[in-house]
């Protein structure tokens, strides 16, 4: 009979190692940490788990995901600490910031996040919608024109890669 967590710690290594191939700092190192424990955390909770309601999993891994990209996108450690402050209404300095970042500053803003959120959770997801997948001329116009943007794209003269902004 297997150990407890037994099948945990690879799963919980390759992410950890996943988030220092994003780059060389502690953030992505943390980043990688986060999302190796919450894999961790569902393999163990997995019998309990199954008995929660589909929205207290989703919120959970909605909320879990959010804070690593934090870390993912902080310059250090002390600045995503200071963006969870604000985030959480933690640091009231903070909490003049833009409206993005202050749900309750912008009725609005936090209208359109709800609303968000409930198509999210309530319309079918990509996986969904492809399962029963039938190729049409849609299908292929579609194709053909992703296609040819990627063609201009790769003709074009820019040449920034894209992690470099961050």
């Amino acid at each position: 009979m297997p150990k407890p967590g037994a099948g945990c710690r690879k799963p919980y290594a390759y992410i950890l190692i996943g988030g220092s191939w994003h780059g060389a700092g502690w953030t992505f190192l943390l980043w990688g940490a986060i999302h190796g424990g919450a894999l961790v955390v569902e393999r163990l909770c997995a019998p309990v788990a199954r008995y929660l309601p589909r929205i207290a999993k989703w919120s959970l891994t909605f909320f879990v995901v959010h804070i690593g990209w934090v870390y993912f996108r902080a310059e250090s450690i002390g600045d995503a600490h200071q963006v969870l402050g604000a985030m959480f209404g933690l640091l009231q300095s903070q909490a003049d910031g833009p409206s993005h970042v202050v749900l309750t500053q912008n009725d609005v803003t936090a209208v359109w996040v709800l609303i968000a959120m409930l198509v999210a959770f309530f319309l079918p997801n990509t996986f969904q919608l492809t399962r029963d997948f039938r190729p049409i001329w849609k299908t292929v116009l579609g194709a053909v024109c992703f296609g040819a943007a990627c063609l201009a794209m790769l003709a074009s003269e820019s040449q920034v890669f894209l992690y470099f902004n961050f």
